[in-house]
């Protein structure tokens, strides 16, 4: 997504210009709704978390900075909301949480680099069941901005915004994530190049 077309839709709204809103809406509807999804582990949540979102966009509008990226102040504000409703919903159902597939999307994407072309489809979803299971052992810190880069396509800055932490712990929150998926996948490793090769900085 390119963030400084975001920033502009979103100045020409301020400016009075509606439909500016709207286009930004439809833009991130899928995206931003499946980065929910993943959070809040239910559908109907996640689509009253989107539309709780793009409310609260709309009312502080006015809080957002011209020249500052739009999607991490986004996503900030996403990342509020579903830390809300999951405080809600575990008030109203005894601490009910998202299934632990949830934090890599249960049968979302996977990193496209993953999974070898040259699989069958029973061979693909055997790697991907695999390394969604290696994500799900991950420290929630460390699997958050594992997911986050690789599922939700975020930049590391963008992250470390929208966690409120110092780029330099999102760094290493990763490295360490990709170090510890290696150790897990390290047979698919050692495969033929095609195979998975998880994400992430040294």
């Amino acid at each position: 997504m390119d963030d400084t077309n975001d920033a502009t839709l979103f100045a020409r709204f301020l400016l009075g210009d509606e439909s500016m809103f709207a286009a930004l809406v439809s833009k991130y509807e899928q995206p931003l709704f499946n980065f929910l999804l993943r959070r809040l582990g239910n559908s109907a949540l996640a689509q009253e978390a989107f539309q709780e979102t793009f409310v609260r966009v709309y009312r502080s509008r006015h809080t957002w900075q011209k020249g500052r990226p739009f999607r991490p102040w986004l996503y900030t504000i996403a990342l509020n909301v579903a830390w809300r409703t999951l405080a809600r919903e575990s008030r109203h159902r005894a601490h009910r949480l998202p299934d632990s597939d949830s934090s890599t999307g249960g049968e979302g994407p996977v990193p496209a680099a993953t999974v070898p072309a040259s699989s069958t489809e029973t061979e693909r979803r055997e790697l991907s069941d695999r390394i969604r299971r290696a994500v799900d052992t991950l420290p929630e810190a460390q699997r958050e901005v594992f997911v986050m880069v690789e599922v939700d396509g975020l930049t590391q800055p963008e992250i470390a915004e929208v966690l409120g932490v110092p780029l330099g712990t999102v760094k290493s929150r990763l490295h360490y994530a990709a170090r510890a998926l290696r150790s897990s996948l390290v047979d698919l490793m050692e495969s033929p190049p095609s195979a998975v090769r998880p994400g992430g900085e040294e």
